[in-house]
């Protein structure tokens, strides 16, 4: 009412301009909760290819919170010990620490793939099912598998960044 007033030369000043609003707090935002990560993980719990894959790309957002495209772009070189290499955005590398559990997961893995892979070679750690690079549809049809699990916050690459970023 005061700024309409001024506007129409009704007062000559705003008497409100000397207040200074009051900082609302953002809220934060709702990411999984420990017993959701758990429910992920277990979700993909058989012994075939594609569950020991599925699981060990779960874990490996949950735990490093890295971008989809990082993850699909992790190339077998990569992988070391108690870290990976990860190009991100602007072409900036950077490495980020595994945890024990994770790194057991991973030797799984890598054990399916090369019985998948057999005599044959592929730079790519994830791999499809028929060995070749791991595709973002791919990867967005096994996000939408998690639906069954009705959690309440909806299955998505960047809500696994969030809850990485949160429990940081």
């Amino acid at each position: 009412m005061y700024k309409y007033a001024v506007n129409e030369g009704i007062i000559s000043s705003n008497p409100f301009n000397r207040i200074s609003l009051l900082k609302e707090q953002k809220p934060m935002i709702k990411t999984y909760s420990t017993e959701d990560i758990k429910k992920i993980i277990n979700f993909f719990n058989g012994k075939d290819f594609l569950s020991i894959r599925n699981k060990t790309m779960m874990m490996t957002f949950i735990e490093t919170g890295i971008r989809s495209s990082e993850l699909r772009n992790i190339r077998v070189n990569d992988v070391f010990e108690d870290s990976i290499r990860i190009l991100g955005k602007g072409n900036k590398v950077r490495f980020v620490a595994i945890s024990l559990p994770l790194r057991k997961q991973m030797i799984r893995y890598q054990r399916a793939r090369n019985s998948l892979l057999g005599d044959k070679n592929c730079e790519w750690y994830f791999i499809s099912n028929t060995g070749k690079y791991l595709k973002l549809g791919a990867m967005k049809h096994i996000i939408e598998k998690l639906y069954k699990l009705n959690l309440p916050v909806q299955p998505t690459f960047h809500n696994f960044r969030r809850f990485y970023a949160q429990q940081m």
